[in-house]
C-alpha cells in the first residue's frame, strides 16, 4: 500500500517544517506489512524522520534539510570511527531489513548554513591560536543507517549534506546503486567534511553505477 505524505499534512512550499506530519506517515504505514511511503513532486521542508519496519521509501520530489540543528536531536550515535553526541542524520534506519530507498528525487542538506558556522569557527579558532576539530561544529548527516541488512539505495540525488551524505555502519547485504552525490568544493563557499558514502564496519556492500562529486572523501571505507 502506498502512503503519500501530502495526505498527512505536508506541504511542498519548501518552508513549511514537515517534519511531524512526514513522520505520521512513516508511523502509518508501518502499520501495514510492505508499505511505501511516497514524497511525491515538491519541495518539502523537514527535521530528523525514523525509518520503521516494513515501510519502503520512495522520492521522487525534494526532501529539504532544516538549516535549525535544533530539529536533529542530540544522541550518542557512530562519528568518526567511535561514539559521539552528535546530531541525529536527515533520514535515520535502525535495526531495520528487507526494505528500499529509490526514486528521481533529491534529498538536498541544505549545508551552506553549515558550511558558512563551519568556516568561520574554524578561521576563527585559527586567529585565536585555539584547537579545532570536526565536532567543534555539529552538523547533520543525510543518512544514517546502522545495524540493518538486506536493503537498497537506487536512483535518488543527495545534494549539500550539512556532514556526511550516506553513512552506512555495522549492516550487510547492501546495494546502493545509481546515485548522485554532489556538494560544493570550489567557489565561495566551500563544503565541510561531505564524505558521498562511508561503509562503516559493514559487509557484503555492493556500490556501482553512482557519481560522486563532493569536497572530502567520495568513497570512505572505516571500521
Amino acid at each position: 500500500m502506498e502512503y503519500n505524505i501530502k495526505d498527512y499534512g505536508a506541504i511542498p512550499d519548501g518552508k513549511t517544517l514537515n517534519t511531524s506530519s512526514i513522520q505520521k506517515t512513516i508511523n502509518e504505514a508501518s502499520l501495514d506489512n510492505n508499505s511505501t511511503v511516497i514524497i511525491p513532486e515538491g519541495v518539502f521542508l523537514s527535521g530528523a524522520i525514523y525509518l520503521k519496519k516494513g515501510v519502503d521509501l520512495q522520492i521522487d520530489g525534494t526532501l529539504v534539510g532544516s538549516s535549525d540543528v535544533s530539529d536533529y536531536p542530540m544522541v550518542k550515535t557512530r562519528f568518526e570511527g567511535h561514539e559521539e553526541i552528535w546530531p541525529d542524520a536527515l533520514i535515520n534506519i535502525d535495526s531495520l531489513s528487507d526494505f528500499s530507498i529509490k526514486g528521481k528525487g533529491t534529498v538536498n542538506g541544505n549545508g551552506i548554513p553549515y558550511y558558512k558556522k563551519f568556516w568561520e569557527e574554524r578561521d576563527e579558532a585559527i586567529k585565536k591560536g585555539l584547537p579545532f576539530v570536526n565536532k567543534d561544529v555539529p552538523r547533520p548527516r543525510l543518512f544514517y543507517i546502522r545495524h540493518c541488512s538486506n536493503f537498497s539505495i537506487e536512483g535518488i540525488h543527495l545534494k549539500d549534506s550539512g556532514f556526511w551524505n550516506l553513512h552506512i555502519y555495522d549492516s550487510r547485504d547492501v546495494t546502493v546503486r545509481n546515485i548522485h552525490v554532489s556538494s560544493p568544493h570550489e567557489g565561495e563557499i566551500r563544503a565541510a567534511s561531505t564524505d558521498g558514502i562511508d561503509i562503516d564496519a559493514s559487509e557484503n556492500v555492493v556500490l556501482r553505477d553512482s557519481y560522486f562529486e563532493v569536497d572530502d572523501d567520495c568513497i570512505c571505507i572505516k571500521g
